[in-house]
């Protein structure tokens, strides 16, 4: 009788642990995220396995095209204030949410400017005869004030983490990816040149007042009140530095990616810009999952700079653990990965897709760099590492490209990218470990529960 009741001891500790490590806010926050990852690629890739069946494959690239402008433009307006709603939420208690309502304001108007400038000069940033954004009024109309609402749409879950209640983004999330494969099967028909875009772009705007709804009226309360007084007000000088320069970095970030469907589009034509988009939509969940897990790091190491360290090496514990060996399965089953949109994308994609997943292993390295540097407020180490990572994917991306005269040329920059800087950062993480125990210790000193 001593093996069963040996065995339902072991059992219960095993589940006492698992449930004391979710309830660790570093966690249980960055694997909500995660999730959300994970249960959005699945969806994701549902969808796309949709669209290809219904939609041709010219018209699959033409609207691929037009949603990563359209995240570009989104992107730049939206100023990478998820950057500052991560590092400065935690500690913003009672003005939290006169941050969030401003920079919500900014940004709307911003894109409102943007998308417009867009329309207006469509013309120059696609080759003749590819008409990725069309000539109907309506079209454009819709597309501006989408842009505008959307940016909301993007900033809202970066809202709901630096809350701490990242919990929430998983639902939110699985219930847009659902509207959007209904939506994509629905709009086939009504819409046929532009429905893709729709249904990508719909259900997001339509999520925003239910979602901010809950942040207003139930979180921000429930966060002012749990912040220890008095709740640290950011200098504006000190926001507006950090702003910027996290902006630059993020706009380079979202060049890099938003402008290569568009370096493929002009180079190989709308069908590879389909092949290029299945397998790059594959990957980028390998590299959002590094992000997830930092996002909830920034979130608890500034609410404790004390525990910085300790915060440090536990994220990264848990990142090798989780994101290296899912890197390794993709790129060694990228063929049959892309076989389920169809045996074009499979033979065409299939190496860039194994590139791109190796390149996730040395984005570890590179993406708690840059994380510890937002959160010491490094300002130079985050421009630099993002000038390196972003222009220098973007640049020799498009060198490749040309001279491999295939999409697998993206795959190699990026990987070759990737492993560089995460070399060169390698002295900076050794100088941090020797100045941990010399600094003075500056920021909040409540405890992450």
């Amino acid at each position: 009788m001593g093996g069963p009741m040996t065995m339902t001891q072991s059992a219960q500790t095993l589940w006492t642990r698992l449930i004391d490590h979710l309830r660790a806010p570093l966690f249980r926050n960055a694997y909500a995220l995660i999730v959300n990852e994970g249960a959005s690629a699945v969806l994701g890739l549902v969808y796309w396995v949709i669209v290809v069946r219904l939609y041709p494959a010219e018209i699959v690239g033409l609207n691929a095209t037009a949603i990563s402008t359209m995240a570009l433009s989104i992107g730049f307006s939206a100023l990478s204030l998820g950057g500052p709603f991560i590092r400065y939420l935690p500690t913003l208690g009672k003005y939290a949410s006169a941050f969030i309502l401003r920079a919500y304001g900014v940004s709307v108007t911003l894109a409102l400017f943007l998308g417009l400038l867009l329309i207006l000069t469509r013309h120059i940033w696609f080759s003749a005869g590819v008409s990725v954004l069309g000539e109907s009024s309506a079209f454009h109309i819709v597309y501006v004030l989408g842009s505008a609402v959307l940016c909301i749409f993007m900033l809202q879950d970066t809202a709901l983490t630096g809350l701490r209640h990242a919990t929430i983004v998983p639902v939110e999330n699985f219930v847009y990816n659902i509207a959007k494969i209904v939506l994509v099967v629905v709009l086939a028909n009504v819409f046929p040149h532009h429905g893709i875009w729709l249904s990508w772009a719909l259900p997001g705007v339509l999520s925003v007042i239910p979602v901010n709804y809950i942040i207003f009226r139930r979180l921000l309360p429930k966060h002012a009140a749990s912040t220890p007084e008095p709740a640290q007000r950011i200098p504006f000088r000190q926001l507006a530095v950090f702003t910027l320069s996290n902006h630059a970095g993020e706009v380079l970030a979202m060049a890099s990616v938003s402008l290569l469907p568009v370096l493929v589009i002009n180079r190989l034509g709308p069908v590879s810009t389909a092949h290029f988009n299945q397998a790059w939509l594959l990957s980028v969940s390998l590299y959002n999952m590094a992000w997830n897990m930092c996002s909830s790091f920034t979130v608890e190491a500034s609410r404790d700079m004390r525990a910085l360290r300790d915060t440090f090496v536990r994220s990264a514990r848990q990142m090798l653990r989780l994101i290296g060996p899912a890197s390794v399965i993709v790129a060694i089953a990228a063929p049959l990965l892309l076989t389920v949109f169809g045996e074009g994308y499979a033979r065409e994609g299939k190496t860039l897709l194994s590139l791109l997943a190796l390149g996730a292993i040395p984005n570890m390295v590179n993406t708690l760099t840059l994380s510890l540097a937002r959160v010491r407020h490094n300002i130079k180490v985050m421009l630099a590492m993002r000038l390196l990572l972003y222009l220098g994917s973007l640049v020799l991306g498009y060198v490749l490209l040309i001279a491999t005269n295939t999409i697998a040329g993206i795959g190699i920059a990026i990987l070759a990218v990737q492993c560089a800087v995460a070399v060169m950062m390698i002295p900076y993480l050794i100088h941090i470990r020797a100045k941990w125990r010399e600094e003075p210790v500056d920021g909040p000193s409540t405890a992450s529960r």
